[in-house]
């Protein structure tokens, strides 16, 4: 079996990157492998990195984005989080392998490469440029000494293109992988294009175990049954979706805002899965809120963003489409439509057949990928 060493966005306070690192770490521990977690957090993710001088449009508004992050950095610190972070800290600590040193640059990564025999990269949005950095060349793993392999699993563009300025960069990288898969369609046809190179369309790590998550912290204030909300934009049609819904269901809407208002605090990520597995229904505009919605078995809602953050609707229809189950996305409020998406059900049979299936696709890529070492 092999030692590997997995890059993602692992150190974020998300619950969608919590949980998709953790779930291919413990998948593919499950194979026998010995798996570790790169600790890289570059500057430019944490705390918005270095100002660049403004030479043209693109750096102003990378510019902006850089004091903006760096404000709300501050912020934290002196108004704190209700102690949101330090629970992903725990998590980070219970959960995650993290061997290796801290590296906050490329340069570091390049020098002192951890030992390994194959690395991955994935999942989660790692192939989007940032508007204030671009693309990190971590995030392909251009840092592996020659001989060890580079494998991509379930890597994300986040949008259904690659911004004109960076497809140079991109295409390079890509084709310096050993082997690549992609986490949404549209990232096969983006791969192709770019670098000629064929990807393999694979599920999201959190789809490839399938034990039902018992290690999820079921809420213990929670003596009423609920529908669970996490949203993380698009507020207005939100919030009127969720009254309208609890007039609908007669349930109550728990979420993460409500709870921090109420004294909890903000659940870590398992106590965050815990109210999922407990809702009676699930409203979300989260690609890995959506996700554990059809893992666990729960009726949902997604929320269209609209606007300039359309494009990130693109991880869920990827996903709602390949499983038959686009008609329970909302982007506009439609109290007729959200009736009748509470009205019909789920054949979850149907969904466990196509889950099967995806699930070998990705475990034959892994075993492939890797046996090729």
């Amino acid at each position: 079996m092999a030692k590997i060493g997995i890059i993602t966005y692992h150190y974020v306070p998300n619950y969608g990157a919590a949980m998709q690192v953790w779930a291919l770490q413990k998948y593919l521990q499950r194979l026998g492998h010995e798996v570790f977690l790169i600790d890289y957090r570059p500057s430019h993710l944490t705390t918005g990195g270095c100002f660049r001088f403004p030479k043209d449009d693109w750096s102003k508004r990378a510019n902006l984005v850089i004091a903006y992050q760096k404000v709300m950095a501050l912020k934290q610190i002196i108004l704190g989080d209700g102690g949101k972070r330090q629970r992903f800290e725990t998590f980070h600590q219970e959960c995650l392998n993290i061997a290796t040193p801290l590296y906050r640059t490329n340069k570091a990564l390049q020098q002192h490469p951890p030992e390994a025999d194959a690395y991955i990269c994935g999942s989660d949005q790692i192939w989007n440029a940032s508007e204030q950095f671009g693309i990190d060349s971590s995030y392909f793993l251009d840092f592996a000494p020659r001989g060890i392999r580079r494998i991509s699993y379930a890597a994300s563009f986040g949008r259904p293109y690659v911004h004109p300025r960076f497809e140079s960069a991109t295409a390079d990288l890509i084709r310096s992988m050993d082997t690549i898969s992609v986490r949404e369609l549209s990232g096969v046809a983006i791969v192709k294009e770019l670098s000629d190179r064929d990807a393999e369309w694979v599920p999201d790590p959190t789809l490839l175990v399938d034990d039902g998550y018992p290690e999820a912290v079921l809420p213990t204030d929670q003596t009423e049954n609920y529908i669970f909300s996490y949203t993380l934009r698009s507020r207005e049609l939100v919030s009127s979706l969720e009254r309208q819904l609890a007039v609908v269901t007669g349930l109550s809407v728990v979420s993460p805002i409500t709870l921090a208002a109420s004294g909890h605090g903000e659940p870590g990520p398992l106590e965050w899965l815990g109210y999922i597995k407990s809702a009676k229904v699930v409203i979300t505009n989260s690609y890995h809120g959506t996700l554990f919605s059809i893992i666990l078995k729960k009726p949902f809602i997604f929320v269209g963003l609209s606007g300039a953050k359309v494009g990130f609707n693109e991880r869920v229809n990827s996903l709602l489409h390949g499983l038959g189950l686009q008609n329970r996305m909302m982007d506009s409020y439609d109290e007729e439509r959200l009736h009748a998406i509470v009205a019909e059900d789920i054949n979850w049979d149907d969904i466990e057949e196509i889950l099967s299936q995806w699930r070998e696709n990705g475990n034959a890529y892994l075993v492939q990928s890797l046996e090729a070492h």
